[in-house]
């Protein structure tokens, strides 16, 4: 059960950490690398205002989509066991 959470809590708070301690490494990396370029753009703020709301939506859509799917993976590695 730790493991669930701990996962689901790396990839809120990191998206695709979960992802990559599991040994999911095109996962991880595509939730990472999304949630890097989705903040650079947030950061750059280069869009509207509200451009720059909406993809700050997205980002943490993406950190719960990777928090859930993190979760998710490890409970069905545990149901293997």
């Amino acid at each position: 059960m730790i493991e669930r959470i701990l996962t689901a809590i790396l990839s809120t708070l990191l998206p695709g950490a979960g992802q990559l301690m599991q040994h999911r490494w095109m996962k991880g990396v595509a939730f990472l690398g999304a949630a890097m370029v989705l903040s650079g753009v947030v950061r750059r703020e280069t869009l509207g205002q509200a451009a720059v709301l909406s993809l700050r939506a997205v980002l943490i859509a993406l950190a719960l989509w990777s928090a859930t799917d993190a979760f998710m993976l490890q409970q069905a590695k545990a149901k293997k066991k």
